[in-house]
């Protein structure tokens, strides 16, 4: 078993797998190098998160191999992948509502185990100095259901920076997202990319011309192309997807005239949220007919 350090290489080699009556992936190979941004799109049931929870140890393959550093491993769990120096966000966060950020670090955070207790100061260390190294700010006593969507995605990425991860694989991370909180998170990743390697699974062709440099496409469980983000538009992507041409739709019109009857009023609201700040200070919203 390869020991958490540095991924210089991960590639898969032929993997398939195939479920009852299906064939999820067939004859599979890629590759990422350090440093690289991997692109994995497809439209749904294309194979993906089957693919990269094979990677995690979350399936075992039917044929094929893993290779990290060019030295083949074979991850019987994802505590196998995570020694290893592999993190997956996915896209329903694997965190309990009920407990703060801090027990959820250290549900995982095997080094703050011992027979007596958790050491509770040693994960609140490592999530400070993991939150200042990738400019990650959260609040360790939060808990998680108090946190907004990109709240908790930003705690799911520490957990896995915790953990060791050197080589992160985020499954539709701005599915959920609003369009500010999709740019800070494509910014960080640009940044993280410097000294990590990402494999992300998108279906928004813009995000995946930002932020990836090669893209690897699925149909219907098969590689039909890999090659460089940077020589391929949106609208090529699109067709590869598809298997045919796609019309990618474009915002047109106006914004309506500002002499409508108003409908909605809203004034001086100001509400504190359950963490205790101002959610919203003497608030004002006015929206005319049309």
């Amino acid at each position: 078993m390869v020991e958490q350090g540095q991924i210089r290489s991960l590639r898969l080699e032929h993997i398939s797998k195939s479920f009852p009556g299906v064939l999820a992936c067939r004859d599979i190979s890629l590759s990422v190098g350090l440093g690289e941004v991997l692109a994995l799109v497809g439209e749904n049931g294309a194979g993906k998160t089957t693919l990269m929870n094979i990677l995690m140890g979350l399936y075992q393959s039917d044929q094929g191999q893993i290779l990290i550093n060019d030295e083949p491993v074979r991850f019987h769990s994802p505590r196998d992948a995570i020694t290893a120096g592999l993190g997956m966000v996915h896209q329903q966060y694997m965190l309990v509502p009920s407990m703060t950020v801090l027990e959820n670090v250290a549900l995982g955070f095997r080094q703050a185990w011992n027979p007596v207790k958790l050491d509770y100061e040693q994960v609140r260390a490592k999530i400070e100095e993991v939150s200042a190294r990738y400019s990650l700010p959260v609040d360790p006593d939060a808990y998680i259901w108090q946190l907004s969507v990109g709240e908790q995605q930003r705690v799911e990425l520490i957990k896995t920076l915790c953990l060791g991860a050197r080589f992160l694989i985020l499954d539709e991370p701005t599915s959920a997202l609003t369009p500010q909180e999709t740019d800070e998170l494509i910014a960080l990743l640009k940044r993280m990319s410097a000294e990590l390697s990402v494999i992300f699974i998108s279906h928004k062709l813009n995000e995946v011309k930002s932020l990836s440099n090669k893209v690897t496409i699925l149909r219907r469980g098969e590689v039909v192309f890999q090659g460089n983000t940077a020589d391929h538009s949106p609208q090529d992507i699109a067709a590869l997807m598809t298997g045919h041409a796609v019309e990618l739709p474009k915002r047109e019109g106006s914004a309506a005239g500002g002499d409508g009857e108003i409908a909605l009023d809203i004034r001086n609201i100001s509400v504190r949220s359950d963490r205790g700040f101002l959610a919203l200070d003497n608030f004002y919203l006015s929206i005319k007919c049309g």
